[in-house]
């Protein structure tokens, strides 16, 4: 069956297939290398995720926001050089463990953090927890 340049997309998106994947077999496909490249500049941007209507209050400087506590917690499951086993999803991660999530040793710094909110929105919405 052919889709209609016209016709909404096969992939649920809700654009035209003229603006989604018309032309797609056409285009060379990504190496491996340039997808976990890809992957790597997605993973490493830093961005504050509040909802969209609070997004005009936020500082801007986006940090290293702690998901765990590392005193109460990881420190106390770390062997004697700081490192848990931890989770790096990641494409070169499961493109080396041939798709299967792999626990790895990982510094508890690196374990209790990501970059997903900016200084002002931490604060506000983990200091009932933090302080």
């Amino acid at each position: 069956m052919k889709i209609g340049r016209n016709e909404k997309c096969w992939c649920g998106s809700g654009k035209k297939f003229k603006h989604c994947h018309y032309g797609r077999e056409k285009e060379q496909p990504f190496s491996k290398g340039e997808a976990i490249g890809e992957s790597k500049k997605i993973g490493a941007r830093k961005c504050c995720y509040v909802p969209e209507e609070l997004k005009g209050e936020c500082d801007k400087k986006i940090i290293n926001a702690h998901t765990i506590s590392k005193s109460g917690s990881l420190k106390e499951i770390a062997d004697t050089t700081n490192h848990v086993l931890g989770l790096k999803i990641d494409l070169a991660n499961l493109f080396k463990h041939k798709g299967k999530l792999v626990p790895e040793r990982m510094g508890i710094n690196q374990a209790s953090t990501f970059t997903g909110f900016c200084a002002k929105h931490d604060k506000e919405l983990f200091s009932c927890i933090e302080d």
